[in-house]
């Protein structure tokens, strides 16, 4: 058994280099992938990878693996309890103590406002790290009217990937339609566009793309 797979290969021809690699099983990881061209480009028709290897792909866009993964995995929010421990790792430095009553509140109320979200908990939680009590009840109250602009800003990018016709779908079900029926919401889109819109291929789009849910037959917002 070879233990060394640290190896440098930047002097390989591009020939021994697959023979290299079609002599090992690999895991191979391809991170955020945003369209399925990135996917080609880089695994090709696979023949420099031996079989029983493994290909993990992360996207955000459950459309780019359609027809070429063989499995599917959701990485799905935190429980309650899970994300009260997570927002707590970075608010108290890792002591795994429980923090006393007080703290314990409040951490339930930041956790319940993150929805589960670990970045949003690892966020606040490396805001609030030692400061006081005050502190931590003033910001739920910032939270309120003012959302965190470092997560806003994470969470704008996949909103700013989307095409002008898709946005405009996006804010209807936000601001308008949300908990709607789906039949329902696809009609309302329908008519209040003023150009013809496939507002079934929209509203599976953004599904696809985890802007919003669709959860037993109503259109929900994440």
């Amino acid at each position: 058994r070879d233990e060394n797979v640290d190896q440098d290969v930047t002097n390989l021809s591009p020939e021994s280099l697959k023979a290299l690699l079609l002599s090992k099983k690999s895991l191979v990881v391809l991170d955020n992938v945003s369209n399925r061209k990135q996917i080609e480009v880089l695994l090709g028709e696979c023949d420099w990878i031996k079989k029983g290897s493994l290909i993990f792909i992360t996207t955000s866009d459950r459309s780019v693996i359609e027809g070429i993964a063989d499995d599917t995995y959701e990485v799905l929010r935190l429980s309650g309890r899970d994300s009260v421990r997570y927002f707590n790792y970075f608010a108290f430095r890792g002591n795994i103590c429980t923090p006393e009553e007080s703290f314990m509140n409040l951490s339930t109320r930041f956790a319940d406002y993150a929805k589960g979200n670990p970045l949003a908990l690892k966020i606040l939680g490396v805001e609030l790290n030692e400061k006081d009590k005050i502190h931590w009840e003033e910001k739920l109250c910032k939270l309120a009217h003012n959302p965190n602009k470092i997560i806003q800003d994470v969470l704008r990018i996949s909103y700013d990937e989307l095409g002008q016709l898709q946005k405009g779908v996006f804010l209807d079900v936000a601001c308008f339609f949300r908990s709607g029926d789906e039949y329902y919401v696809r009609c309302l889109v329908d008519s209040c566009d003023t150009e013809p819109i496939n507002a079934v291929s929209e509203i599976k789009d953004l599904a696809s793309k985890f802007m919003i849910n669709i959860s037993g037959g109503r259109v929900e917002m994440h």
